[in-house]
């Protein structure tokens, strides 16, 4: 998300609470006392078979939005851009 997107999700944040990105290098101002911070990462094979282990383990929780066809990817980034989700969208084989 860029800066200008922060505004869009800062709504959804409660006072005092805190918005990370790990997409963006830009960090907006704080408002209402919360605190918007980015994070740095990087891709590992390994990072994410571990990742993997503890959600099938159901000790990592996410929220999904929906589940679609993988056929539906290009409606799932649409849906994505459009925002208002929540939680994330499974694209499924």
């Amino acid at each position: 998300m860029d800066a200008a997107s922060y505004g869009g999700v800062l709504h959804a944040v409660r006072d005092g609470g805190t918005c990370i990105s790990v997409t963006d290098p830009s960090t907006p101002p704080s408002e209402r006392d919360i605190r918007v911070a980015k994070v740095g990462v990087v891709p590992s094979s390994e990072g994410l078979a571990a990742l993997l282990s503890e959600l099938a383990a159901g000790r990592l929780v996410t929220r999904v939005a929906d589940r679609l066809p993988l056929s539906s990817a290009a409606e799932a980034h649409r849906r994505a851009e459009e925002g208002g989700l929540r939680g994330k969208l499974a694209l499924l084989p």
